[in-house]
């Protein structure tokens, strides 16, 4: 088995911490998209003040995209970090939002 390609970025802890809260952010945004959200990642508190600084605005849009692309690319990141179970995901399928077919995700027809 190769190594993995990002390995050498990740010795230093703290570019994994990063590598790791911008994965999770990532992820929640596109979450968001696939269920017809209109997203924005942004810092709005100093560094100085709290490196918990991210926020992730969401606004419904007036008319679902279509979110085959977004979750083909949820499901590719989560196999490329090894990631089984993602909780806003599982909250999203649990409420109705996204569900969860038998190879991938399929888009949910409730309007919110």
């Amino acid at each position: 088995m190769s190594p993995h390609p990002l390995q050498p970025l990740l010795l230093h802890g703290v570019h994994l911490g990063q590598q790791a809260e911008m994965l999770t952010d990532g992820l929640r945004a596109m979450l968001l998209d696939a269920c017809g959200y209109e997203t924005q990642v942004f810092e709005f508190v100093a560094l100085e003040h709290t490196q918990k600084n991210k926020m992730i605005l969401a606004v419904k849009r007036a008319a679902n995209a279509e979110n085959a692309t977004v979750l083909a690319q949820v499901r590719d990141l989560k196999s490329f970090y090894g990631i089984r179970d993602q909780c806003l995901e599982t909250l999203l399928i649990a409420s109705g939002f996204l569900k969860l077919g038998t190879a991938d995700h399929a888009p949910h027809s409730r309007s919110h």
